[in-house]
């Protein structure tokens, strides 16, 4: 009997709806065929939540490899910009990395950004989705090796701000403000996130890092 009476008070943990955005149609992760990885910054998860930008949850993830020599990541084996062989964090392995066209898309809040923009800071962003194999049918023919889909974190119609500064070998400053225009209509949220550190190669033209 005591043990009857533990199990029905046990609670119940809720972990709520996990949505996929990046495909044709919004759905959630356990509605979703293909194989995707939904990961939330800021989340210390154990697995890649904790990760500051795009590198460290490739860093993380099954079949996702971050490339040492440009921002570029491959997903299981295809890199972003065609097809060659080249260094990745740590070793070196045949895959598909130089090209005509980017093969693996980006995409931020529904736009395309390109290959060559750098790594993504985690700043004010949602949740991070990494889309395994083609997505050519959805997101276009620069998706045939998969996606990486960024979602900023949307305006509130309650007032919020949080800040963050990192010291070390480089210096971090994040912020962000969000609340209401009019209530319940209209909502703004504004972030900035910037992130400098020595560099390599001394600017001889400037001085310091360049």
């Amino acid at each position: 009997m005591a043990q009857e009476s533990a199990e029905e008070t046990d609670p119940v943990l809720d972990l709520g709806t996990i949505t996929v955005t990046g495909q044709k149609s919004e759905r959630s992760l356990a509605e979703t065929d293909g194989s995707v990885t939904v990961v939330f910054p800021g989340e210390n998860d154990g697995v890649a939540g904790a990760a500051d930008d795009i590198f460290g949850v490739a860093e993380r993830l099954a079949n996702v490899t971050p490339f040492a020599a440009s921002s570029g990541v491959a997903i299981r084996g295809i890199g972003q910009t065609g097809f060659a062989s080249g260094p990745t964090f740590g070793q070196t392995n045949f895959l598909v990395t130089r090209g005509p066209g980017d093969l693996v898309a980006t995409y931020v809040d529904g736009i395309p950004v390109s290959v060559y923009a750098g790594p993504f800071g985690f700043w004010d962003v949602d949740q991070v989705e990494v889309l395994r194999g083609a997505q050519s049918t959805v997101l276009g023919r620069g998706s045939l090796g998969g996606a990486i889909v960024i979602e900023n974190a949307d305006p509130t119609f309650a007032t919020e701000a949080a800040g963050q500064l990192k010291l070390g070998s480089g210096l971090g400053t994040s912020f962000s403000v969000s609340g209401p225009i009019v209530d319940d209509r209209f909502a703004y949220r504004v972030a900035f996130d910037r992130q400098a550190g020595p560099s390599f190669i001394e600017n001889v033209t400037i001085g310091g890092g360049g």
